[in-house]
């Protein structure tokens, strides 16, 4: 049966228009294949509406529990073992580029030493830098007054309270049953 737009009307009488009610019911007065299908759905419908509800077996509450259980035992072995796998693959690739740095060092130390002091004034020269833009900002900051004072101080508590909030939910925050949400 092929009548458009009445058959899916049929099924969907509830979300109709005035006229488009009308319209159906004119077409089922004159089509009597729509007209069967429509006393099919009514006696459908009336059958479920008659039937009396199945209540779970006993015991369904517990059974679904202990399957949630071992579904999120499953999944952290799961999780576990990739994690191992992936570590430990890591650990492999990596080994060799190790095994060649160590042996760099084996060789020839004085380098390695020289490498490490090089680092060192790098950081050292680094931290200098870092001292002098700090001073510049604290100077700056000086001629600042108490209500700025007071705004920055209010915007950095509520940006931390907002960081702290959201670690929080992230990491700690679980529902009754164990579930993260």
């Amino acid at each position: 049966m092929k009548h458009p737009p009445f058959d899916s009307w049929l099924f969907d009488q509830e979300s109709l228009t005035a006229d488009e009610g009308e319209a159906l019911r004119q077409h089922l007065a004159e089509c009597g294949e729509c007209r069967a299908l429509a006393e099919a759905l009514g006696a459908v419908e009336g059958r479920m509406l008659a039937a009396e509800p199945v209540a779970p077996e006993p015991g369904f509450v517990s059974r679904w529990q202990l399957r949630l259980a071992q579904a999120r035992a499953k999944r952290k072995r799961r999780q576990t073992w990739l994690i191992l796998a992936a570590t430990v693959g890591g650990a492999l690739i990596l080994a060799p580029f190790a095994g060649l740095l160590l042996w760099s060092v084996l060789s020839s130390p004085t380098e390695v030493a020289l490498g490490w002091l090089e680092r060192l004034q790098a950081l050292s020269v680094g931290v200098q830098a870092l001292r002098g833009f700090l001073t510049v900002v604290v100077r700056a900051l000086q001629d600042v007054n108490a209500l700025w004072w007071v705004a920055m101080l209010l915007g950095a508590a509520w940006i931390s309270g907002l960081w702290a909030g959201l670690l929080y939910r992230i990491a700690f925050k679980t529902i009754p049953n164990g579930v993260s949400k």
